[in-house]
């Protein structure tokens, strides 16, 4: 299988939601745990073009020169606020032409499929951005959940 560089496939990527196609896209790194793990999940990325972006959403943006996958956790006029799930004190702040797309679903290794509009997803997601000064106590047992499970 051929690798292709990551600025390629990212404007490739950034060019087919321009379109108003969705893309899909493997989990790299660990910024996204517990919810979102490398080797484990696939995130289906739609366009952006007539949605209203809202506190909770896990977005893909352009930041520093590099394409982000992280979740929006305040918005301020103009300005976006991004953490990921599993960074304790990093923060980005971007514009909104600098996100690109929507994550709407993901799909877990076994085939199992998460909808991101769904009332569990999204209780989910407001609750881990409230848990933020808990985070560094809650991490650590996740990951044992998680490893104990697979």
């Amino acid at each position: 299988m051929k690798k292709i560089d990551n600025t390629d496939f990212f404007s490739q990527a950034h060019e087919f939601l321009l379109e108003g196609k969705s893309i899909r896209i493997n989990i790299r790194g660990n910024s996204m745990k517990p919810f979102l793990r490398e080797g484990s999940h696939q995130a289906e990325i739609a366009p952006t073009e007539g949605r209203n972006l809202k506190t909770g959403d896990v977005v893909l943006f352009r930041h520093c020169s590099r394409y982000v996958l992280h979740r929006i956790v305040a918005i301020n006029d103009e300005r976006y606020t991004m953490q990921g799930d599993g960074v304790l004190e990093n923060t980005e702040t971007v514009f909104r032409e600098d996100i690109i797309g929507v994550m709407v679903r993901f799909y877990h290794k076994g085939g199992h499929m998460t909808d991101c509009s769904s009332l569990w997803w999204r209780f989910l997601s407001r609750w881990w951005i409230l848990m933020l000064p808990a985070r560094r106590y809650l991490l650590g047992p996740l990951e044992k959940l998680h490893l104990r499970k697979h």
